[in-house]
């Protein structure tokens, strides 16, 4: 499968976490989208009560782009139940060390991302109709590899991707990309089939069980802009 040109430019958009060796993406509103497991620990959090969005984090989480800054991030929205986590840039001076204190340098470099790669976006359609979509998932040292996503069984809103060729460790968190340049999600979890050399994974609809006020935070974002 040929590889979509503005790929190369989405890697810029790349975020790792150190302490663990996952990934998470820079999405066009300024946030990053990642796995909650690659972030959360029992410790980390306290749970509010009937709500699955937790707040609670003393220190902030240290991540860095792809041109090797270094940003601290706190989270925004966390699911541990379908793995994702929204995070954002810390606005407490002294999680900044000594780095200048600016938060709105992350937001900066999310607009010119979107400059960049005008077409990436979420996914924004909770009831995609998915039976076999290709699409790319990114893993480190390796890039974009190509995948086939479809409907999961084990809950409404699990996707399921598959690899014809080996996928290595450190993938949790990964952004998974359609060729329309549509975020569908991050990868949760693989399992490598070690017979024929092959990966299948699963990972959480990010538009089926993202928070109704963030969706529609970011479509405001994106007619506003749209409209000049």
């Amino acid at each position: 499968m040929d590889q979509p040109a503005f790929l190369d430019s989405l890697t810029k958009a790349l975020i790792t976490f150190p302490h663990v060796g996952a990934q998470g993406i820079l999405i066009p509103c300024g946030h990053v989208i990642t796995a909650a497991h690659c972030i959360v620990s029992e410790r980390d959090y306290k749970p509010y009560p009937h709500n699955r969005a937790f707040t609670d984090f003393s220190l902030p989480l240290t991540a860095k782009n792809a041109g090797g800054k270094v940003f601290p991030l706190i989270p925004l929205f966390i699911d541990v139940v379908s793995d994702v986590a929204i995070l954002c840039p810390s606005d407490k001076p002294e999680h900044y060390g000594d780095e200048k204190f600016d938060p709105g340098r992350f937001y900066r470099f999310a607009r010119r991302l979107k400059k960049a790669v005008p077409k990436f976006a979420i996914n924004l359609n909770p009831s995609l109709d998915i039976r076999r979509m290709k699409a790319w998932v990114h893993q480190q040292n390796h890039g974009w590899l190509p995948i086939h996503v479809c409907k999961g069984l084990d809950y409404p809103n699990q996707l399921i991707f598959k690899s014809d060729v080996a996928i290595g460790p450190a993938i949790s968190g990964s952004p998974i990309v359609t060729n329309k340049g549509k975020l569908l999600g991050v990868v949760s979890n693989t399992i490598h089939l070690k017979s024929s050399g092959n990966c299948t994974g699963s990972f959480a609809h990010a538009a089926a069980i993202l928070p109704r006020w963030y969706l529609w935070e970011v479509k405001e974002q994106e007619m506003e802009e749209e409209l000049g």
